[in-house]
Formats: C-alpha cells, sequence, structure tokens
C-alpha cells in the first residue's frame, strides 16, 4: 500500500512535497496556532507564574533557571477568538557561547539542519550570532549578543518561534491601524 502511494504521489508531481521536512510547531509545552485559552490551560497546568498579561499577549517567569521570562503572543480575529503567533524565550544575562552552543546544538538534533547562520565577527563589527530555521509556516530563530560586558539592560540570548501565516495577520493589522490614526 504504501509503494502504490508513493507512485502515485510521484505521478502526480507532489513526491517533494511529501518529503519536504516541515518545522514542528512549537514544543511540549505549547503550538503555535493555539487559541489563548489553550495556553492559559498549559501554564496553569504547569503551575507557571504569568508576570503581566495583555489584550495580545501573556509574560511568565522562566521555567528553568537561565530563563529570564517567556513572552507569549497572539493575533488577534475578527471574531474574538485570538491565536498564539509567536513565542519569546529570553535567557538572563550574562549568558556565555557554551549556553548558545548546547540550545543551538538541541535545536539542530530537534528540528535538522539550520537555513541560515550568522556568526559573530568582532573584527568587522559584527557581535552577534543567529541561527534560523524555516518552511512555509513556521520560522525558529536563536540568537544572542556577545558584548563585553553584556547590559542586563539591552543584552539578551532569544528564543522566538513564529507562525508565519498569523505573523502576516498580524502585520497586517497594525499596518491598519497606523494608517487609521489621525
Amino acid at each position: 500500500m504504501r509503494q502504490a502511494l508513493l507512485v502515485l504521489l510521484a505521478l502526480s508531481g507532489l513526491a517533494p512535497l511529501a518529503r519536504a521536512a516541515t518545522l514542528p510547531r512549537g514544543t511540549e509545552d505549547f503550538r503555535l496556532g493555539w487559541a489563548s485559552s489553550q495556553v492559559d490551560s498549559a501554564l496553569e497546568a504547569r503551575g507557571v507564574e504569568v508576570l503581566s498579561r495583555g489584550f495580545d499577549f501573556i509574560t511568565t517567569a522562566g521555567e528553568a533557571a537561565d530563563v529570564e521570562y517567556v513572552m507569549y503572543s497572539f493575533a488577534t480575529t475578527p471574531l474574538g477568538p485570538s491565536f498564539l503567533w509567536k513565542v519569546t524565550v529570553a535567557y538572563r544575562v550574562p549568558y556565555g557561547r557554551d549556553r548558545f552552543e548546547t540550545l543551538r546544538d538541541a535545536l539542530v538534533g530537534n528540528l535538522g539542519r539550520p537555513g541560515e547562520v550568522h556568526a559573530s565577527d568582532p573584527k568587522a563589527g559584527s557581535f552577534d550570532d543567529r541561527v534560523t530555521w524555516a518552511d512555509e509556516r513556521t520560522a525558529v530563530q536563536l540568537g544572542a549578543r556577545w558584548n563585553d560586558p553584556q547590559d542586563p539592560r539591552v543584552d539578551r540570548m532569544i528564543l522566538t518561534w513564529t507562525d508565519r501565516r498569523l505573523q502576516k495577520l498580524v502585520e497586517v493589522q497594525r499596518r491598519n491601524k497606523k494608517n487609521q490614526k489621525p
């Protein structure tokens, strides 16, 4: 049966799509596209402390010692429900290259080879590292700045998960809101 399906896919021209790996939509703690009520339930079930809450976001304390906070951002819809479009995990200062590399390697193990890698080059004036994975629905980016000394007011190692389709909705809403201001 499996061979017959593969033959049909090959004949239809969809075989490359069937083989294309897609990124996971989150972790065991969240899934991009969840309704805000699902995020609330997951946070409550884990006993996570909510630091602040707004119409389109929830910020929580980090569950790991090296995570300062996690921000869950929601795309609102005209019919009322809002859906998780971005999760930002901010790591505490100071952080080191060893923590960055450990996290990067874990992500490579879970997500595969990154699509884009930017390595810092202090001689050229570049003090940040970024690693990015993306497919048509999801983008994951890990980034860190290597200022010396690190400034806790501005420096963070950040891991961001983004629903690219919902991101477009949010961008359109922001652009429309900006254009409506007198």
